[in-house]
């Protein structure tokens, strides 16, 4: 095993808050000269991301639902067997569709000109799930890292994954919504913004925003659409 995933290996081990699990990821590719990452993980039609791309595009992916029709998980997450990925490869992919190249054009502007897949639950009825593991260098210095590090790489995403999962599981086992944090929630899952919400339940919207931070950060979700699926799936509110 390489050193450098013996030791990020160590790191992942001392850590327990998602955050930081994933802030150490993103150091260890970045090391490896690896500088946009995704973790995608897509349960039942509803997408959970991970990204350091830029807020804008991760805000614009879940806004145009691209999850129903990213080739990431059309294509590459049919098997284990890592993809190239990216603008730099589009050419070799004639079944893509319009609005999929539109997708990776997108990325491109974002930074991501080149990657690999790495599959860590392959397509099924219930939804698949992997890393996307890209650069900003191009096609051929992500060629030369792959030669070189692939394994280590591929690995390391595995084990982050775990360690991800692991550290969320904790989260989730202690998170104790209150009652107005729930029923904000409950209000997003019928379709009511903020200031619905407010006039719903007679209180100012401020105050909702207010509820539904406090909710995500007991359930580890970075947006509202995250946490209400980690609610679902903990069965702390029932649509």
């Amino acid at each position: 095993m390489a050193d450098e995933l013996k030791d990020f290996l160590a790191d992942l081990n001392d850590l327990s808050k998602p955050a930081d699990v994933w802030a150490q990821t993103i150091i260890f590719f970045e090391n490896m000269g690896l500088d946009r990452i995704i973790c995608a993980d897509l349960n039942h039609g509803k997408v959970d991301i991970l990204t350091n791309f830029p807020q804008y595009w991760l805000d614009h992916y879940i806004d145009q639902k691209y999850e129903l029709i990213d080739p990431f998980f059309t294509h590459c997450c049919n098997e284990y067997a890592s993809v190239k990925m990216g603008i730099d490869y589009i050419d070799r992919y004639e079944y893509l569709s319009t609005a999929q190249r539109k997708l990776i054009q997108e990325a491109s502007e974002a930074g991501s000109y080149a990657g690999f897949s790495v599959t860590f639950k392959p397509m099924s009825k219930k939804g698949a799930g992997g890393w996307i593991l890209s650069s900003s260098l191009g096609k051929t210095e992500v060629e030369k890292i792959a030669r070189e590090h692939k394994k280590t790489l591929a690995l390391a995403s595995l084990f982050a994954r775990e360690a991800l999962v692991k550290t969320q599981n904790i989260i989730n086992s202690n998170a104790n919504l209150s009652p107005r944090e729930t029923e904000c929630l409950l209000w997003l899952v019928h379709g009511l913004r903020t200031k619905e919400i407010a006039y719903q339940i007679g209180i100012r919207p401020v105050t909702v925003e207010l509820h539904l931070n406090n909710a995500k950060q007991k359930l580890g979700a970075r947006t509202r659409e995250q946490a209400v699926a980690k609610a679902l799936t903990l069965q702390l509110i029932e649509p």
